[in-house]
Parts: C-alpha cells; structure tokens; sequence
C-alpha cells in the first residue's frame, strides 16, 4: 500500500504563508505533518568548506603530535634538573666542609705534604713504587 502525499503551503487566515519553508504533508489517512524544505548547499561551498575543514584537522593533528614531543622534551629536562640539584647539594656540602679546620688541615697534610713543627714524616717505601720526591713550595703559591 503507497501512501499518497500531497505537499501545499500554510496559510494563515488572511491567505498569507506563515513560513514559506515548511510545508503540510496529507497522505490518504489525512494525517498532516510538516516538512521541512531540504535545500542543497551548492558545490561551491561545499568544497572550500571540505578543505578548510581538513586543513584545521590537519592542523589539530600536527598540534597534537608537537604537544606530545614537547612533554617528552619536559621530562627529560625534569630529570636532568634532578641531577643538577643532586650535583649542587654535593658541591654545597663539600663547600661546607671546606670551612671546617680538620679538613682543611688533613688536604695540607696527605696533599701538600705539611706538617706541623717538631713533627716528622715517615713514608713506607716499597722497592716496586717509587718513592715520591720532596715539593719545594714557592712564595708564588702562597696566597696573601
């Protein structure tokens, strides 16, 4: 069974169309419904629209590719930053301990060979090393 539609325009009381897009659709059981025009977009928006959308989905993409290499990029510099600081707390620590005076007294001793007066180096020599020889210090190296 086909339904037979016929397709006319609302008016209102005085003849007038309420909106010229839609329209009352009667089939045979005299039910009325309204329809919307279908209106074709012409192909001379349709493409330049097809391209601008694919340009910014291309473009959302590249975006999205870069944002993820620049966290990559972030947390390898998180990691190197750790290390620096690891790097930094051990360098203000051997600062520290460059101010205390048995430190600073054991590097003169084992690194300078200084002793204090009345004291006497002994230096065990092995026939297989060499036996270090004597530093002369200069006026030069002493700082004023």
């Amino acid at each position: 069974m086909k339904i037979k539609r016929k397709r006319k325009t609302i008016e209102a009381v005085d003849g007038q169309n309420l909106r010229p897009d839609l329209h009352v659709v009667e089939n045979e059981n005299n039910e009325s419904l309204l329809q919307k025009k279908k209106r074709k977009m012409p192909l001379f928006i349709k493409v330049p629209m097809w391209l601008i959308g694919g340009y910014l989905f291309f473009c959302f993409m590249v975006g999205g590719y870069r944002m993820l290499e620049l966290k990559e990029q972030l947390k390898v510099m998180e990691e190197e930053q750790q290390v620096l600081v690891r790097e930094q707390q051990q360098l203000e620590a051997e600062i520290e301990a460059l101010h205390n005076e048995e430190i600073i007294e054991k590097m003169a001793r084992e690194g300078l060979g200084m002793v204090k007066p009345g004291e006497i180096i002994i230096i065990n020599a092995h026939l297989e090393e060499d036996i270090p020889e004597k530093k002369e210090i200069h006026d030069s190296y002493i700082a004023d």
